[in-house]
């Protein structure tokens, strides 16, 4: 006899393959698909009552126990617990964390989920996210006369000229334009190139590479996320220029996150960093499929998700061969490999960090009150943003050199005008805004795998219109 999660997962596929043969068809039998989902709320509501239809049909609300949020928030913020709350309450969050500065102070301090050993220390891997921190990173050389966002790569890095690499600046590798997103004549990086003791393998590696614009066809310094490369390159040039040899993440560790009292590990952490490290867990195929139909329906799909979807399945776009350029050697479990020891150690300053809200937010802070890099820095970092149409995000994205985002514009929801930082897929966010002295940190560790960062995510854009909205009337009082 069939148990529920299998007559679960057969309706997921049935509802799937209708919606799959609608699409090639162009039209809905609306009789079949109608039959097949009532099958499916019928099997889900056996499996977890708890939960809302939408949330169960997407897998989310199974065997879990409802949990109240913990956290605190300071008068006038009430309503963003309110709209966390709300995210947990739906069967959205797994287990989630939302920090927010404002004006210095710790405004809003929050964690849950339907897991009931997640809380506010919690550590995940960050995914790009790490990019923002990574950034700050390199501005700390830039501070101390050791590198120039200006400069050519092979000033510090002579072998990276090779195969028509010589003009590409360091600003160029900041703003994703430095054409190495993903590696010419389908080449992959192997994962243990990026372990602390395998640098200078990686490095040979880049180094030999040429820009995809030759074998594209793209205009020179085109753009095109570098998703996993970005911060492979910026590692190996601290590493080069540090008085010390450090890694990216020694770095990181000594002179962001020590200073801070914040956790903000890159390649091999502490035990205590470890037993505070949560597993990911993205959702299924089906249930990511099903989920953005069902959105569309109820008409909150966002824009971009069915965008992603389609052109994530075509292993020859931009997108798919950017996030596919690792050779995963040594991993057990390919579709989850962010999950073993091996990732974790892996210095890959682009996606790799491990942190939680509370470490994040103080670096968002300190970046809005311009307290973590001196003001000529800052301004430095903060400069020159160029907007172009991004190929891996399929949108304009506007880098400065230092390499944050500037939000705002169409490609980026209105609450995130004036900010800048960057997000990590699967829906999480590090943010500020300079001008107000905003500093925002949302992660989980329950992905949306069309959610290629918060500002794509309809959980954190929950929050983060809540608290603009909070905020406004803050100003009015």
């Amino acid at each position: 006899m069939l148990s529920p999660k299998a007559l679960v997962r057969a309706a997921q596929l049935l509802v799937l393959g209708e919606l799959l043969l609608a699409y090639r068809r162009g039209r809905i039998n609306k009789v079949r698909l109608a039959t097949f989902s009532a099958l499916l709320v019928t099997f889900v509501h056996g499996v977890a009552p708890r939960f809302p239809v939408w949330a169960r049909l997407l897998g989310i609300g199974k065997h879990v126990v409802h949990r109240k949020v913990e956290g605190e928030v300071a008068p006038g913020f009430e309503a963003v617990r309110e709209a966390f709350q709300k995210n947990v309450d739906e069967g959205l969050e797994r287990g989630a964390q939302f920090v927010v500065y404002y004006k210095g102070k710790k405004v809003v301090d929050l964690a849950g989920g339907t897991q009931p050993e997640y809380n506010a220390e919690t550590q995940q891997i960050i995914f790009s996210n790490s990019k923002t921190l990574s950034a700050i990173t390199l501005a700390k050389a830039v501070a101390a006369g050791r590198i120039r966002y200006e400069a050519k790569v092979s000033e510090y890095w002579p072998e990276f000229a090779q195969n028509g690499k010589d003009d590409i600046t360091v600003a160029d590798v900041m703003r994703h334009d430095a054409g190495l997103a993903y590696f010419t004549k389908k080449a992959r990086l192997p994962i243990s190139y990026a372990l602390r003791e395998n640098l200078d393998k990686c490095a040979d590696f880049l180094a030999k590479q040429a820009p995809s614009w030759t074998e594209s066809g793209d205009k020179p310094k085109s753009r095109a996320y570098h998703a996993v490369t970005r911060d492979l390159i910026t590692g190996e040039l601290v590493r080069r220029v540090d008085p010390e040899g450090r890694t990216m993440g020694m770095i990181l560790r000594a002179e962001i996150a020590e200073p801070l009292d914040a956790t903000l590990t890159l390649g091999p952490g502490t035990q205590e960093e470890k037993e505070l490290l949560s597993d990911l867990q993205f959702e299924s195929i089906p249930q990511t499929v099903i989920g953005y139909f069902i959105r569309k329906f109820l008409g909150i799909a966002l824009p971009t998700e069915g965008l992603f979807l389609s052109v994530f399945g075509d292993p020859k776009s931009t997108v798919a061969r950017t996030f596919n350029c690792l050779l995963l050697d040594g991993i057990r479990d390919k579709d989850t490999y962010f999950n073993e020891e091996i990732m974790h150690d892996a210095e890959m300053g682009s996606s790799n960090v491990r942190s939680n809200a509370r470490s994040m937010a103080k670096v968002a802070d300190a970046m809005s009150r311009r307290a973590l890099l001196p003001e000529h820095v800052h301004e430095a970092a903060m400069a020159n943003p160029v907007e172009k149409y991004d190929s891996g995000v399929m949108g304009e994205t506007n880098f400065t050199q230092g390499g944050f985002c500037k939000f705002g514009g169409s490609t980026w929801d209105a609450s995130s005008e004036g900010f800048a930082g960057w997000g990590g897929l699967g829906g999480s966010q590090l943010m500020w805004n300079d001008d107000e002295e905003i500093g925002v940190a949302y992660v989980m560790n329950g992905n949306l795998a069309t959610s290629a960062l918060g500002l794509l995510d309809p959980r954190f854009l929950r929050l983060q219109r809540t608290l603009m909205a909070c905020i406004k009337a803050q100003s009015q009082q």
